[in-house]
């Protein structure tokens, strides 16, 4: 599942346990990888996540050189998260609670609620095919983050 840098970092500081999407197939119980925007070092081993570098410094500090690569790109060796799904439902876009929208990894902040920030990260990202003013029927997916990949021969850590 494709996230974006500032939510992958909401993902690694606990904020975000939901993901609202235009179209998911999967179900209760599945396990998810999460693709982010990444790139391989070029000195030494190892893969540099755009997430941990939201200040653009990679290329001097971690030897990463050359460009980023989207994460629809990445590949399952190259994952880092894993998430297993813990509800599934749909609903219209705009009936998203604060709750909700807290859940989506969104903070409030001086000016706007966490729903409405949402509203503004969902047009940032979906807005060309599907503006949150459309108020499309998204699926809502409830997840929590595993500590390490699933292994099929052994049940995944909680």
């Amino acid at each position: 599942m494709l996230f974006s840098s500032e939510m992958v970092r909401a993902l690694i500081e606990g904020r975000k346990s939901q993901s609202r999407r235009l179209s998911f197939r999967g179900a209760v119980g599945d396990k998810i990888w999460v693709k982010e925007t990444f790139k391989y070092r070029s000195v030494g081993p190892g893969i540099v996540y755009r997430a941990d570098d939201p200040a653009g410094k990679a290329d001097v500090v971690d030897h990463a050189f050359g460009p980023w690569k989207p994460s629809i790109f990445m590949p399952k060796k190259a994952c880092r998260i894993w998430l297993q799904v813990d509800a599934v439902r749909q609903e219209r876009l705009q009936e998203i609670s604060e709750q909700d929208a807290l859940a989506e990894g969104m903070e409030k902040d001086e000016v706007a609620g966490a729903a409405f920030n949402y509203a503004v990260l969902w047009d940032k990202l979906n807005g060309k095919r599907a503006p949150f003013g459309s108020n499309p029927l998204v699926t809502v997916i409830t997840f929590h983050r595993l500590h390490s990949p699933p292994d099929p021969g052994r049940a995944p850590a909680p």
